[in-house]
């Protein structure tokens, strides 16, 4: 996304594009005669193509600043073009065309309902493209399958059996459906997936200009291209996977008692569109921004600072009680430096849902046991405390 982002900027720069900061596939009224005459530019270079004036493609109430980004009357040639800029150029190109063909598509739709006595119906849909029309320049959504031709009295394997199987776990994001969820994170993934197969999309356009997105348009690629430099997330194969910097992002941010949901970020981008509305000022938003960080600083729920101090990588605790190398503050935990040479001893940053101060760790290796700590967790969800002490390379707790 990030480099396609820069390439249509530099097309956009070129006079090649319309401006391409925008969050809207629809096209403004006020604007259907500019789009008349660029029709007629395309339909001049051989592309069916003829206007359209309709609801699905002009819609004003499903814009708020800039329409869809569409070719302008400047048409280049491909070797005026790199090929990536000619593969960015033809996506939207071609998208245009499509959507003003001027040959039909004809298709034919077929339905099966398959009854299992009483208990459940099951229906599936196929289409056959008997003449291409639009489809020519842009493939049609990827969940149409082929049904054969079936005629009422044939015939069919009605042969069910019940299967056992698992069930498979949440795929993973993809850079499409990654970029689906950034602009409206509180919609299903297999809606996000489906999204250029909505009849009806107000809804979503309703939660973009409320301000339920995450960045916008000019800025998502930015964020996804952050936590990809930050060793958060990796992307293989088209499919994003989270690193163990991402991890531990997430377990230390909740140790930290910081709330970073994504409601919170809907939140202040709401604020953000209310700006832009006239609806509060900026002084009002950036109120709101100072008091979000404030409760971040507070942590009043938390124990005391010194009790939720777990140093810094790299830090120095102790002598470890097996091999007598350094302890060292890690990423996970407080950890032998001897483990290269087969020492297993560490001290977990994290035991029953209680963070394990350096104070507690230092105690222990250097008397053995810690004083009474508040705060445990029990498998059960019930609150206990207790002391650490150290039986051989193991930490356990102590009631004593």
């Amino acid at each position: 996304m990030d480099e396609s982002l820069k390439i249509v900027q530099d097309l956009y720069e070129k006079g090649y594009l319309t401006y391409p900061r925008t969050n809207s596939e629809y096209l403004a009224t006020a604007e259907k005669g500019k789009i008349a005459k660029i029709i007629e530019n395309i339909a001049a270079v051989g592309y069916p193509v003829k206007f359209k004036d309709k609801k699905t493609i002009f819609d004003d109430a499903k814009i708020e600043s800039h329409s869809a980004l569409t070719p302008t009357f400047k048409i280049p040639k491909k070797e005026a073009l790199s090929e990536n800029e000619y593969k960015v150029y033809q996506t939207v190109f071609r998208r245009f065309v499509a959507v003003f063909c001027s040959e039909d598509c004809v298709a034919q739709k077929t339905e099966i309902k398959v009854k299992i006595g009483d208990y459940e119906e099951f229906t599936l849909k196929g289409t056959i493209i008997l003449e291409k029309g639009w489809t020519k320049f842009e493939d049609p959504p990827s969940k149409n399958k082929v049904l054969p031709n079936l005629k009422k009295g044939d015939k069919v394997n009605t042969d069910f059996q019940p299967k056992e199987k698992e069930t498979s776990p949440p795929k993973h994001y993809t850079v499409e459906t990654l970029n689906n969820f950034l602009k409206n994170p509180y919609r299903d993934l297999k809606a996000a997936a489906q999204d250029s197969e909505k009849e009806d999309d107000m809804e979503e356009y309703k939660a973009i200009f409320e301000g339920v997105e995450i960045g916008t348009e000019a800025t998502r690629t930015g964020i996804i291209r952050n936590a990809e430099d930050s060793g958060y997330i990796e992307l293989k194969n088209n499919s994003y996977y989270i690193l163990g910097g991402g991890i531990f992002l997430i377990e230390t941010l909740q140790r930290l008692g910081i709330n970073m949901e994504k409601e919170k970020t809907a939140h202040l981008g709401r604020a953000l569109k209310k700006v832009y509305r006239n609806e509060i000022t900026v002084e009002d938003c950036v109120k709101l921004a100072e008091a979000e960080i404030n409760e971040v600083f507070k942590q009043t729920s938390l124990p005391p600072e010194d009790d939720r101090d777990i140093g810094i990588a790299g830090e120095i605790v102790g002598k470890c009680p097996v091999c007598q190398n350094n302890v060292v503050r890690g990423r996970y935990n407080y950890g032998c430096m001897g483990y290269k040479e087969g020492c297993k001893f560490k001290i977990s940053l994290e035991i029953c849902k209680r963070i394990i101060p350096i104070s507690a760790a230092r105690d222990l290796l250097e008397n053995g046991k810690t004083t009474k700590l508040k705060g445990f967790i029990s498998k059960n969800d019930k609150p206990f405390d207790g002391a650490l002490k150290l039986d051989g390379d193991k930490v356990v707790f102590d009631f004593s």
